[in-house]
């Protein structure tokens, strides 16, 4: 089977090779199981951000409009307290 040591040296680079192979195919599948992981975990926290970014913009936009007319109100019930007080 093996005539001369170069065939045993062409046997033993032959089977690295094919360990080689194997534990790059293993590290690359769960190198790419894992960046896949990490683009959807990415995704989702993307997603709540951009749901407390609309909550904040949109929602408590209308809160401004809340307070505006509660300034106003409140300017209302101020004057007609230092009328009623002028008057006495």
């Amino acid at each position: 089977m093996f005539s001369t040591s170069q065939d045993v040296l062409y046997l033993v680079l032959s089977v690295c090779i094919a360990l080689v192979t194997v534990f790059l195919c293993w590290f690359f599948f769960y190198l790419i199981a894992l960046l896949r992981k990490a683009n959807k975990t990415m995704d989702s926290v993307t997603e709540k951000i951009q749901f407390v970014h609309h909550l904040f913009e949109k929602g408590f936009g209308h809160l401004g409009f809340a307070v505006e007319a509660l300034k106003m109100v409140m300017a209302t019930v101020l004057n007609q307290k230092t009328k009623t007080k002028s008057k006495k």
